[in-house]
């Protein structure tokens, strides 16, 4: 770039990068973008100016390499950890990029991850042939004397457009590489609400979003199963029980009944008596138990029933967040969309208060006594009723996470301690045996 227009750059991105950030949403509340320039070492002073101009308010999470290739053998590792790790590739196309061997690797190395590229033209690349991977992309142009502010709005804009389902895709593939580099270990794959989040996410992929990877679909597909027969296992093994402590009763009822002939023959009166005795009460107890197990694994298979319906109602939830995510990407709004500071919020508080409500419900039903639900925020005196509604988005947020954690975890233990060996209490107990509450 000509030397007097890279100094009206500095210039303007001094003065206007506040303005920049006025026409977007308050990038505090939204999730950090983490987006990889891929730059020629000649055009070092253009792409310091964007990393600068996006990394200003936070809202983005830039990577550069700034090594040279000569400086080790490993840079294709390095620059392939740093684009698979990043949501969006941005490509700063320049008569020395095109013409750059590594610019058009690194071009060909996110396209074969699905990584959307957003390329910038900062210059007339005059017959230099740009890497083919960029032939059919929308450019954002900085080139021809063009605004750089106008430019870094439209850059910024264009990186936030679908940027959920985008994120999500460098999650699940982070996750799906780790899992294929370990051999594919069943401990690292998805699970619970996981999983339903993921199958979600493949079926609302937006027009105009990179497609998911052969990996994220096997990934996806392996967790399912995994869980499937998890779910299936642990049905399995509560039948087996109940079928094991039936045999066990009848063989049992078979030994008391031996011991009433033998002690109707005559046999030995007072020893056959103590016999008798512990035998009537050894099947006594080995009936509550029987009756005690029957119980639990009844209550497990009741605890994995209701676990599946909260799951697919967490699915469907999510399924509608997806859809429909909060503070998604919008365009920049024009001077006359200015709305006034009045902000309606009685169905944010409507949506607070129902979720404290399932929270609440939730962990009385799990038995979980420690958990206090988060401090909700107040107006100050003189707080505009916007500010206030995104404190509350911040909050409903906040809550929604703690939720989906206290599905997906294992509702805590209660400790039976053992009761120690005594003939009439095991009878009264099989008599009137003890409530068994899910919680247990």
């Amino acid at each position: 770039m000509p030397a007097n227009v890279l100094g009206t750059t500095r210039m303007a991105a001094a003065d206007g990068l506040r303005s920049v950030a006025t026409l977007e949403p308050d990038a505090s509340h939204a999730p950090r973008l983490k987006v990889f320039v891929s730059y020629s070492r000649t055009d070092t002073a253009f792409a310091d100016e964007i990393v600068a101009g996006l990394e200003y308010d936070g809202g983005f999470e830039v990577f550069i390499d700034r090594h040279s290739i000569h400086e080790g053998e490993a840079w294709r590792d390095r620059l392939s950890g740093l684009i698979a790790s990043a949501d969006i590739i941005v490509f700063l196309l320049t008569k020395s990029s095109a013409k750059s061997d590594l610019c058009r690797w690194e071009a060909e190395h996110a396209k074969g991850l699905s990584k959307r590229l957003v390329p910038v033209l900062v210059e007339t690349v005059d017959g230099e042939a740009a890497p083919t991977t960029l032939s059919a992309l929308h450019y954002v142009r900085f080139d021809e004397g063009r605004s750089f502010m106008q430019g870094l709005a439209a850059l910024r804009s264009a990186l936030r457009a679908d940027f959920a389902w985008v994120q999500e895709h460098t999650r699940l593939l982070m996750r799906a590489q780790e899992w294929d580099a370990a051999g594919r270990s069943e401990n690292r794959l998805l699970s619970g609400a996981d999983i339903v989040a993921a199958k979600a996410w493949l079926e609302h992929r937006p027009a105009d979003a990179p497609p998911p990877l052969e990996l994220h679909h096997t990934y996806i597909a392996a967790s399912e199963q995994a869980e499937t027969a998890r779910l299936s296992e642990d049905r399995q093994q509560a039948e087996a029980l109940k079928n094991a402590l039936a045999r066990s009763k009848r063989a049992l009822m078979a030994t008391v009944i031996v011991g009433l002939i033998a002690a109707a023959a005559g046999l030995a009166a007072g020893v056959l008596y103590f016999q008798t005795r512990d035998i009537g009460a050894r099947a006594e107890r080995a009936v509550f138990e029987r009756d005690l197990f029957i119980k639990e694994a009844e209550t497990r298979e009741l605890e994995l029933t209701q676990q599946i319906a909260a799951l697919d109602a967490e699915r469907a939830r999510l399924s509608a967040l997806v859809a429909n995510p909060p503070g998604g990407p919008s365009e920049p709004p024009t001077p006359t969309d200015v709305t006034p500071e009045d902000v309606d919020l009685a169905p944010l508080n409507q949506r607070v208060n129902e979720l404290l409500t399932n929270l609440q419900g939730l962990a009385a039903k799990r038995g979980d006594s420690k958990w206090v639900a988060p401090v909700r925020p107040s107006r100050d005196a003189g707080q505009s009723s916007k500010a206030y509604a995104q404190e509350l988005e911040a909050y409903l947020a906040d809550l929604d996470r703690q939720y989906l954690t206290m599905l997906k975890s294992p509702p805590p233990q209660r400790q039976r301690l053992p009761q120690p060996y005594n003939p009439s209490i095991l009878k009264q107990q099989a008599i009137s045996p003890p409530a068994i509450s899910p919680s247990n």
